[in-house]
């Protein structure tokens, strides 16, 4: 199976402008965003992220995050280590939730009640791409006229 192509520097910065301002949740979902893209998170994976797994006892961002059997497609735990920029966006995402959902993901729903799921994740990404696809002509032609 052919692997898919990564954004380059410039189409994820894109991305990001374009969900930072149309999405209800901008700061998490620029978060998972990131995880996907920096750390090469599945959207499962991403899903399944706990508070414990990526903080510490004095809720400091780790460098590295260590995910079970159970919670990647392969079935084989692994670790992800998170780069700075990974890290820093993180610590501010983890800064503007004003009370951790007593499920304990690091991902919930907007009312907090529950996880988000992976389904929800799949179309979050989908719409941002869709609306990135939609932009990307007029991008291109301002860029050639400023």
């Amino acid at each position: 199976m052919a692997q898919a192509r990564t954004l380059r520097k410039s189409e994820l910065k894109q991305l990001i402008d374009v969900t930072a301002s149309c999405s209800r949740y901008p700061q998490r979902d620029v978060t998972m965003l990131l995880f996907s893209h920096l750390c090469g998170l599945r959207v499962g994976e991403i899903a399944s992220l706990r508070f414990d797994d990526v903080l510490d006892d004095k809720s400091n961002v780790l460098d590295e995050v260590t995910l079970d059997a159970s919670r990647t497609k392969g079935k084989r735990a692994r670790k992800i280590f998170l780069p700075r920029q990974m890290q820093k966006h993180l610590q501010e995402y983890v800064a503007s939730i004003r009370e951790r959902p007593l499920h304990g993901f690091l991902f919930s729903t907007q009312k907090r009640l529950r996880a988000l799921a992976p389904t929800q994740l799949h179309s979050t990404y989908s719409v941002c791409t869709s609306v990135l696809a939609y932009m990307a002509p007029h991008l291109i032609a301002d860029a050639e006229l400023g």
